[in-house]
């Protein structure tokens, strides 16, 4: 009995304590509960104190006097009535805009402000500044929605002209007007031209404005005269004095006492100390210059001398025969013929003499060794040789059109379809760089950032273009 007493009082106990746990756990939660039931932040259809937040961009007219934009918003309670009207600002204060309920917003998708939405609600955004960025809170059964406001111009409008406009002025380096270019490259020729006048007189080349002028005057390239002139001007003085220098060493081996025209005209030339244009361009094409013609003629000559004296001495030995009387009157005709030799060419063309006297003392010294030997048996005589040429190389290479004109359609079209891939990426880039990223684009500093960024796309090769014209090189190779 006394066993039974005790089970049933412990088990009273249990019980006792495991209820007031309940009671306690009920009691912790009564708050929690009956906050449910009347409605928290992200409560359903009857939820109040919910805050939401939303950004809205506009683009164009949307949200102006003429043209309100409406805004669906999925809310959390009772949509806002006419008294629930807002302002919307920016930071400034300077720039406003209104936010109203209206009934319907016809067939627009609802945004998502709210953790839980389920009542419609309608707001009609007007009189949005363009350009700001508006901020305003609608309430509504004590529910806050925070909207955050931008609008900016549209793309089709002002901001695509600015667009093409800047690069149409990037552009400009091919549309630079003609007379421009015609202008500023004579200067730059008067410039070569003075700066050639004013030097020293061992720096000066005489006849360069006249040589210029006429070219000029008889239709020639303007850029390939001022290339021209300004090559001589820069650097035909030190060539002339570096081939004279040259040349002096050529004539260190002559005696003193050798009158000959080469050598006479070499040391004239040697000691000459100014420049004329003729000793660089004649007409159109650039010479040797004539100090570098007899340098390398004063070896070739002291080369022939030697070569007639060994003819003479191989002439000596031979035997009478008629055919030695020839090779003596050729050799003698060969030294009076290298005896009046006044300049480098009329040397070179000594190379057929040469050759002339050389198969006179063939025929000499066969006919004397036909004397020595007497006659004998006719025998094979050795072939001529024909030299081997091939018979050319076949060329391989990209298929062009073999037709002028068909070349030049096919330039035109490559040229076209590089340049519209260039502009199409260059837009691209620019309407995302310069619009696209920018909500709030309106002011004038938006327009000229695009205006800018459009012309930067060209400006570099419009400012090498510009500055080309006035190198004295051709102004395509400048630029």
């Amino acid at each position: 009995m006394r066993k039974d007493a005790r089970v049933e009082a412990m088990s009273s106990s249990r019980n006792q304590a495991l209820a007031a746990g309940v009671a306690f756990v009920v009691l912790a939660a009564a708050p929690q509960l009956a906050g449910d039931g009347q409605g928290g932040t992200t409560g359903g259809a009857d939820a109040k104190g919910a805050k939401g937040t939303l950004t809205v961009e506009l683009e164009g007219g949307q949200g102006d006097d003429g043209s309100p934009y409406r805004l669906p918003v999925d809310g959390p309670g009772p949509a806002p009535t006419e008294t629930a009207e807002a302002t919307l600002r920016d930071a400034s204060g300077r720039h406003t805009g209104e936010v109203a309920p209206v009934d319907d917003c016809g067939n627009a998708v609802a945004r998502t402000a709210f953790d839980r939405g389920e009542t419609p609600w309608c707001l009609e955004l007007r009189s949005i500044d363009a350009g700001h960025e508006l901020t305003g809170t609608v309430a509504a059964d004590g529910n806050e929605l925070a909207l955050t406001v931008r609008r900016r111009d549209g793309f089709w409008g002002p901001p695509l002209g600015v667009l093409v406009g800047g690069l149409l002025a990037g552009l400009a380096a091919a549309t630079v007007p003609p007379w421009l270019r015609g202008r500023v490259r004579p200067l730059v020729l008067e410039r070569l031209l003075d700066a050639n006048e004013a030097a020293d007189a061992a720096e000066q080349v005489t006849g360069l404005r006249e040589w210029a002028e006429d070219r000029v005057a008889e239709g020639d390239d303007q850029d390939a005269v001022i290339e021209k002139v300004d090559w001589v001007v820069e650097h035909g003085p030190a060539l002339a004095r570096r081939v004279r220098s040259r040349l002096d060493r050529e004539l260190a081996p002559m005696a003193p006492e050798d009158q000959h025209p080469l050598v006479s005209a070499s040391r004239a030339q040697a000691a000459t100390p100014t420049h004329e244009v003729g000793d660089f361009y004649d007409e159109d094409a650039r010479v040797p210059h004539p100090a570098q013609q007899l340098a390398e003629a004063l070896p070739r000559l002291t080369a022939i001398r030697a070569e007639l004296d060994g003819q003479e001495r191989a002439l000596d030995g031979i035997a009478p025969s008629p055919e030695k009387t020839t090779a003596g009157k050729r050799l003698g005709a060969t030294q009076a013929k290298l005896d009046g030799v006044a300049t480098p060419a009329e040397l070179e063309g000594m190379g057929s003499h040469l050759d002339a006297l050389k198969d006179a003392m063939h025929e000499a010294r066969a006919a004397a060794e036909r004397r020595r030997i007497g006659p004998v048996s006719a025998g094979l005589e050795a072939a001529d040789s024909v030299p081997w040429a091939p018979r050319g190389a076949v060329l391989s290479g990209i298929v062009t059109p073999t037709t002028v004109a068909g070349r030049r359609g096919q330039a035109i079209v490559m040229t076209v379809l590089v340049a519209l891939v260039a502009l199409a990426f260059a837009s691209v880039t620019l309407y995302h760089a310069g619009y696209h990223a920018k909500p709030l684009f309106h002011s004038w500093g938006d327009y000229l950032e695009l205006f800018s960024a459009a012309a930067a796309a060209g400006a570099a090769g419009t400012l090498l273009t510009l500055i080309g014209y006035w190198r004295p090189g051709s102004s395509a190779d400048a630029a």
